[in-house]
């Protein structure tokens, strides 16, 4: 299982939506699960052609988060427009079943309200069954 950090707050206050994977080549539940990131971060309208493809995680930023239940359907909401972009990039791409899509769920919604972090886990597998448990830190 790995945490990814997906934003980071600096002492000014600013605020930064991004990661680093490093410069490494990555492959197999390491590139899906890179794949999977990305989708949550675009923004749905970025793609004109595709208009509603991303996950538009800021936008959960603008919401409410002290209701647990509503902040858990929008996340749901936002799994499901990352599980069928995904699926759909994945129908023009010639990928390894290793690095294919087959389930993306959610496990687990959590807010800290002391760090004012919000943590995603997820649950996928691939093409060859293979599966994992990440958590998004935000």
């Amino acid at each position: 299982m790995t945490d990814i950090n997906l934003m980071s707050i600096f002492a000014d206050g600013s605020v930064e939506l991004g990661l680093d994977f490093g410069s490494k080549k990555m492959d197999g539940m390491a590139a899906l699960f890179q794949r999977i990131v990305l989708k949550f971060l675009k923004s749905p309208g970025a793609d004109a052609l595709r208009p509603n493809d991303g996950g538009g995680l800021q936008g959960l930023f603008l919401g409410n988060t002290t209701n647990t239940e509503d902040l858990t359907s929008d996340v749901a909401d936002i799994i499901r427009r990352v599980r069928d972009g995904i699926i759909l990039d994945q129908t023009d791409e010639n990928l390894p079943d290793s690095e294919r899509l087959y389930e993306l769920t959610i496990r687990n919604v959590s807010v800290d309200h002391g760090t004012s972090t919000l943590n995603i886990s997820v649950y996928y597998r691939n093409a060859l069954q293979q599966e994992a448990v990440n958590t998004l830190s935000i």
